[in-house]
Order: C-alpha cells, then sequence, then structure tokens
C-alpha cells in the first residue's frame, strides 16, 4: 500500500466536520511510515486520533486468544501473543518520534525489539524480567519479510491494551546440541577487542563501533565464530568466548598465541580450530541475540558406536514407516526460496549418486538452484560422511576431486554408494587440504549440489549425474562417522515417510521426484534397511527383524538381468551413466576434470 491509499483509509473514517486537508493527512502519515518507520495501522490510528472526535475506534482489531510463546517460536506477523521475556536493552526513541519506548527483549529461544506509541503503559525497565500479555507481533513490509524483521508491538487502543506484569528473572539459556560445519575466519581465533571499560566489543577493521580505535590497539582475546547446522532448522551461527573457545577445541588462549608467534598469520590458528571443531557435534548452553546464539558452556561429543538404542531407534522408524507412512509434520521443504543460507541435507550416498535432475522456484538471481532427490526432497547443499578412498588430480592439473562411500555402500541393493567432492584453482586451499588427505580416511563432507549433464565428445552420450562443490571437509573418527549416519538415517525415512504417504499434489517435490525419477523407490528403502542393519551392534542386529521393502525382490531381480547399466531416469545408459562423477577407462581425465571444473 501506498501513502494514498492509507490516507484513503484516515479520509473514510473523518466526518464533514474535521476541518483538515488531503495534504495535512499524507504528510502527517507519510511523516510517521516514511520517516520514523512507525507501521502502517499504527500510523492509520494516531493521524485518524489526531483530527477525530473522541468516539473513534482504532484500527487494531484483536482476532482470537493470545498464545503463551517463546520468542524463537514467533514466525507470522499479525499474531497475538504473550511472552516472558528479561529486558537486554532499553533504547531512547529518535527525538519527536511518536515512539515511547523500544528496545531489545530476550529469552532462551532468542531476542526481539519492542515498540509502543502509548503513554500509558507501563514503562519497561532494562535487566528486570516481564509477562507480557496481549500483545501483538509486527511488520514494516507484510508482504516481504524474514522473521528477523518481526518487532513486538505493546498496544493500548480502545479495543485492547497489553498488560505487562514483573515477574521474576526469565531463564535466558538454552541448551541444544548439534554439529559444528563451518567455523568462520572473520571472528575466529585471535581477535582485538575494545579496551574500554565494560565494553569488551570485538574491534573490526582496528575500531570498536561505540569508542572507535582504541589508542593501545585493543586487548588480545581467543575466540570462534562458527555455524551449525542440524539439517532441520534454519542453520545457526555460535559466538564462542575465551573460556567457551578453549573448552570446544582443547586449545588455551597461550597455545593460540604460541601458534601465531610461529606462523605470523591468524590463518593457521584457524586451521587448528577447524581441525578440532568442523564436523563435530556439540551441546552448548547458549543465550539467543538478533546475530547469534552466545555460548556460556559447551561440550563436545567424544564419539562412541552405534549403541543398541541407536539401532532400535533406527528400526522401530523403518519399522513405522513402511506400516503406517503419514507425511511427516514439516515435510514441507525446510529450505528457504530466497536467497538465504540453505540447510545442508542430509543423504546418504547411494541415493545422491542417483541425482541427474535439479530446478529453482525463483526468479531472482541469487536464489539457488536445488538438486531434486529420488526420495522427494529438494537440497542445495548437502552433507555426506564416509570413507575418502580416492583422491586424485585431472591431467591438466585444474582440478583435484575426493571419492567418499558410506555406509549404505553395505546394502546389497546397490552396486556401490559412493560419491565425489572437488574443486579446482578457485578454491585453492581446500583443494590443498583435498590432496593432503592420506586415505583411507574418515571424513564429513558439506557443500553444494552441483548437478551436471553434457556430451561426451568421444561418443556423443549424455553424461548426467551430481557431484559437490565442497565446502567444508572435516577429517572425523569412527564415533563421528557412525552419529552423522545414525542422522542421515532418520532423515532419509522422513523423505520415505512422506514420499510413501503424499497424494498427487500434496507435496511438489515429491510430484518432481515421481515424475523424474519414478514412483519406485525399493531399492532405497533396501538401502535403508541393510545399512541399519548393517550399523547395529552384532549381538542386536540379528533381533531387529526389519521387513523387506516393498517390491524389493522384483527389483534385485530386475538388476540381475542388467538393469543395472540404467540411469537415474530408467533410459538405458553407457558405463559413463553409471558413475558419471568419475573418469571410465575408455574416458579421457582431462576432457572428464574439464567438464565438471566447468559446471561447478
Amino acid at each position: 500500500m501506498t501513502v494514498s491509499d492509507y490516507a484513503d483509509e484516515i479520509e473514510s473514517n473523518l466526518t464533514d466536520e474535521d476541518d483538515v486537508s488531503r495534504d495535512e493527512i499524507e504528510d502527517d502519515v507519510s511523516e510517521l511510515v516514511n520517516q520514523y518507520q512507525v507501521p502502517p495501522d499504527e500510523a492509520i490510528n494516531t493521524v485518524t486520533r489526531r483530527y477525530q472526535p473522541d468516539d473513534f475506534t482504532p484500527g487494531v482489531q484483536r482476532s482470537g486468544e493470545d498464545t503463551l510463546k517463546d520468542l524463537g517460536d514467533i514466525t507470522e506477523a499479525d499474531e497475538w501473543v504473550s511472552v516472558k521475556v528479561n529486558v537486554i536493552q532499553e533504547w531512547e526513541p529518535f527525538d519527536d518520534s511518536p515512539v515511547t519506548q523500544v528496545g531489545l527483549i530476550g529469552d532462551a529461544t532468542g531476542s526481539m525489539k519492542y515498540v509502543t506509541f502509548s503513554d500509558n503503559l507501563p514503562q519497561l525497565e532494562e535487566g528486570k524480567s516481564y509477562h507480557i500479555q496481549s500483545a501483538v507481533t509486527d511488520v514494516e513490509d507484510e508482504d516481504d519479510y524474514d522473521v528477523d524483521d518481526i518487532d513486538l508491538k505493546l498496544v493500548d487502543t480502545d479495543n485492547v491494551t497489553t498488560t505487562i506484569e514483573e515477574i521474576d528473572d526469565v531463564e535466558d539459556t538454552k541448551t541444544f546440541t548439534v554439529p559444528i560445519v563451518s567455523v568462520k575466519e572473520d571472528g575466529s581465533g585471535l581477535v582485538k577487542r575494545c579496551s574500554e571499560d565494560d565494553c569488551n566489543k570485538r574491534l573490526k577493521d582496528g575500531g570498536c563501533r561505540d569508542h572507535g580505535t582504541p589508542d593501545d590497539g585493543g586487548e588480545s582475546d581467543f575466540a570462534i565464530k562458527a555455524v551449525s547446522d542440524d539439517g532441520v532448522t534454519e542453520p545457526k551461527t555460535l559466538y564462542f568466548g575465551r573460556d567457551a573457545a578453549e573448552e570446544a577445541t582443547g586449545m588455551t588462549f597461550g597455545e593460540a598465541e604460541d601458534i601465531f608467534q610461529t606462523s605470523y598469520s591468524n590463518e593457521r590458528v584457524v586451521s587448528e580450530i577447524r581441525d578440532r571443531l568442523e564436523g563435530n557435534y556439540v551441546t552448548v548452553s547458549a543465550s539467543g541475540s538478533p546475530y547469534g546464539w552466545y555460548v556460556d558452556d559447551v561440550d563436545v561429543y567424544e564419539g562412541e558406536e552405534v549403541t543398541e538404542d541407536d539401532a532400535r531407534d533406527l528400526a522401530e522408524h523403518y519399522r513405522s514407516v513402511l506400516d503406517d507412512p503419514e507425511i511427516p509434520e514439516g515435510s514441507a521443504p525446510v529450505t528457504s526460496d530466497g536467497p538465504r543460507r540453505q540447510n545442508a541435507v542430509r543423504v546418504l550416498a547411494a541415493e545422491y549418486q542417483q541425482v541427474d535432475e535439479q530446478f529453482s522456484v525463483s526468479d531472482d538471481d541469487r536464489a539457488p538452484n536445488f538438486a531434486l532427490l529420488p526420495t522427494g526432497g529438494r537440497a542445495s547443499r548437502v552433507m555426506v560422511s564416509g570413507t575418502a578412498t580416492e583422491v586424485g588430480d585431472n591431467e591438466d592439473d585444474t582440478y583435484t576431486s575426493l571419492s567418499v562411500v558410506d555406509l549404505s555402500s553395505h546394502s546389497e541393493a546397490v552396486e556401490e554408494a559412493k560419491v565425489s567432492a572437488g574443486t579446482g584453482d578457485w578454491d585453492a586451499a581446500l583443494r590443498n587440504q583435498i590432496r593432503d588427505i592420506e586415505t583411507p580416511e574418515f571424513v564429513t563432507v558439506v557443500g553444494g549440489t552441483n548437478v551436471f549433464d553434457f556430451e561426451d565428445e568421444e561418443d556423443g552420450s549424455r553424461v548426467r549425474g551430481a557431484n559437490i562443490d565442497p565446502e567444508v571437509i572435516a577429517e572425523v573418527g569412527t564415533g563421528q562417522r557412525d552419529k552423522w549416519t545414525v542422522e542421515t538415517l532418520h532423515r532419509t525415512l522422513e523423505r520415505i515417510e512422506a514420499f510413501l504417504a503424499a497424494e498427487e499434489g500434496d507435496l511438489a517435490d515429491v510430484d518432481r521426484a515421481k515424475n523424474h525419477y519414478g514412483d519406485d523407490i525399493s531399492d532405497l528403502i533396501a538401502v535403508v534397511r541393510d545399512t541399519i542393519e548393517h550399523i547395529a551392534p552384532a549381538d542386536v542386529a540379528p533381533d531387529l527383524d526389519l521387513p523387506d521393502a516393498p517390491d524389493i525382490d522384483a527389483a534385485v531381480e530386475s538388476d540381475d538381468t542388467g538393469s543395472s547399466d540404467a540411469t537415474a531416469d530408467g533410459s538405458e545408459g553407457t558405463d559413463s551413466d553409471v558413475d558419471a562423477d568419475e573418469p571410465s577407462d575408455d574416458k579421457d581425465p582431462e576432457q572428464f576434470g574439464q567438464e565438471i571444473a566447468e559446471t561447478s
């Protein structure tokens, strides 16, 4: 809506007795909306009250009861909520602003800006805790907003008034277990902090945003900025202060300084942090903020082999998927359609090696391309954990690839389960890391999906498939590899359940997968079954009694008669189609490496 539209609504509220011109109305509402960023509905109410008799009823209408919510669960605008929060900061409104209170509130799940335009409501005080009831979530632009854009508006109208009750301190930390998929160089290692009293902010480009460049150059400290990604919820940014960073890495501030003094490079310190932390699961107690989660306490998962409980949970999940499949809650894509960071989807190598189709759901130039998974999921980023078996350069030395075989390779339903991750001169550091891997080695690979389709110059056949454009390659232990595998099996079963339960039109990505790959995923169901049996403790596996996948016997018989030469879309292919991301004996490796480099 435009200022003119808002003025139309205000004029409809006024009578002929109200002595005000159209220009005055537009000037007033424009000032509130454009200059002071007052939400449009509040601006309409404010201007109308300015010129309207006392019997005017503002346009804020309450719909339904408000619900007690954690701030982290608030994702929609125009929702009436009740929250229990701490006041983190109280801000001064701009001069001549109609805002009477503004600041930052938080609980254990996150934080949010609050705002009100009424002098009649109790004043919130920094450092105190409140139960706020009958408040409404608000955004500036209802047609285009992210969760981070949502504010909490405290209202005081003829229809509804927010109630504010002071309470005991609200728990402001949350404990959760997540995998670390990336350590960021900016903000990690040895950092400089502002030396002004009680500031301690990290210096950026040598300066503090509050105090400028300190005379002493700032104080050295040890910190980590990392990204966690559980494959389901939005990736989290985690900030580790010195104590938490030392606990997470087993490296002291003094040891980090020694590394820096030896190498004269913070990159070497960050590299050491990455070696110790990336690919690991951590349990953290952290406080939420608009910028991420500040870690107070951390426990790094040391790693253990699959337990009996893990195996029985997987077996129960598998049986429930086959016995009574239902579309799981949250089966709509967990990835966003826009340019924000996407989840790394957990995928077995046996499934990813079948991928040969991608799609986009937006015309935005920054929007991701999604690889279409045969089980009906979408992925612009994936995670695979297994054994690095081969490392090699193409003939003209422009591309280095890593082959990863995961535990789904033990299934008799597939000939192999192997994916390729590679990079070229455009990422020299990662390329050198791949070259330095001494195979065999357990690794976890996180990276972007790269679906390729090109013509073989020798025989004219199509070479189709997918590899991974790696962002992180972490060397891990057996226990970490097994924990990633257990998580991947659960996520794969969720996609399989949605695939089996969905009717046409229920889930767009399932429809896409069935149309492209076909509706028979019995081979992948068998892969999951066999992998569960393989990773289960030896004394537990015989007792799991997992049922066969639907029509799996027929699928295996079909494979025995020669269908193993079929590509993922059901057409017969050449040897190049079977393992498109590895050069065949009769294919020029230099040409293959060049083709892959061009598609990356």
